[in-house]
């Protein structure tokens, strides 16, 4: 007999274009088909960069809980059943102690590892249960690899432009709300911009280019912390939202990069280096101004000399950014 609830739950999954909207979805939907008491979905980050996981380097992957992206990440651990789930890529058992209640770790497989976990707190679930449960988990590791596909950058692997201005968005809001209740988190924005990339394409050719592009972002990835998030803003240009940090704290690990991307030697170009404008997001600002304060903190280090970092808030407060808003006449800016 069809079970209508199960298949309403996955009629939900699908009619999602959206990752946030799909995580609700999900788990409002395991609590529909199965008796649990709490449902926890988790991101894994290996900080080795492998490309498989194993049981030899699971040492350095981390967790993230999904339903709370800035929530500080931890190593996985194996008394809780993640290893064997992430390395076996299957679904592990835990009984707990009184027998009572189960907990079971589902494995989220990408293309060729494990890329999260569904750890499900579960009443004694019958077999029925238990493949209806396994089932829904894969089906939304489907739908999150579609629309993840659909916000990465094809070349660099980093979110795009439209994954920019999607989660913008949503941090404008969320930071307006918590205004109004328990105070907003410090949130900063910045904007990289590649020195003189025209320079490389001419020189070297598109392909070479394309390759300087997929190495910064790679140094991008290794540099910052695993919840800040990373996008190819367009062209030479990346953005990078940093959480829970001020906007001096946020000049400091920027200042931190500039310096690991002045000692990187890209292959056949040698040195490469960035100019960064950031500025810290403040609620009931709308986007557009968020990114056009940015704009203007890169300009000015483009202006002056580039291979530096600029905040916004620095250069209001000396009263710079009226003057640098001049005609640039005959001076490449990129």
């Amino acid at each position: 007999m069809i079970d209508k609830q199960y298949v309403e739950a996955i009629i939900g999954l699908t009619e999602q274009f959206n990752q946030q909207l799909l995580l609700k979805r999900f788990t409002n939907g395991v609590g529909e088909v199965a008796p649990c008491s709490e449902v926890k979905v988790f991101d894994i980050f290996n900080a080795a960069n492998e490309v498989e996981f194993s049981a030899a380097n699971i040492g350095g992957a981390m967790i993230r809980d999904t339903q709370d992206p800035q929530a500080s990440g931890r190593w996985l651990q194996e008394e809780e059943g993640f290893v064997r789930a992430v390395t076996e890529k299957k679904l592990i058992q835990n009984p707990h102690e009184d027998d009572s209640k189960t907990r079971l770790v589902f494995p989220i497989l990408g293309l060729n590892h494990t890329v999260g976990l569904v750890v499900v707190e579960c009443d004694k679930a019958d077999a029925e249960n238990m493949y209806l449960l396994e089932a829904l988990v894969k089906i939304y590791g489907n739908q999150n690899f579609l629309l993840t596909r659909n916000e990465r950058d094809g070349l660099t692997g980093l979110m795009n432009r439209a994954a920019f201005d999607d989660r913008l968005s949503r941090i404008m809001g969320q930071l307006a709300n918590n205004k109004r209740s328990s105070g907003a988190r410090n949130i900063c924005l910045a904007i990289l911009d590649i020195d003189y990339f025209k320079q490389v394409n001419d020189e070297f050719g598109h392909l070479l280019g394309d390759e300087v592009l997929l190495h910064f972002a790679q140094l991008m990835t290794r540099s910052f912390r695993h919840y800040d998030q990373l996008f190819r803003y367009g062209g030479e240009e990346f953005a990078v939202l940093l959480y829970d940090i001020d906007v001096e704290g946020a000049f400091r690990v920027l200042e931190r990069f500039r310096t690991a991307l002045e000692n990187y030697r890209f292959p056949q170009v040698g040195q490469r280096t960035a100019s960064t404008g950031v500025v810290q997001i403040k609620p009931n600002e709308l986007p557009p101004l968020t990114i056009d304060k940015a704009d203007r903190a890169l300009y000015y280090a483009k202006r002056n000399g580039r291979i530096q970092v600029q905040a916004y808030e620095r250069l209001e407060a000396e009263g710079k950014l009226d003057a640098s808003i001049v005609a640039t006449g005959g001076i490449e800016l990129f």
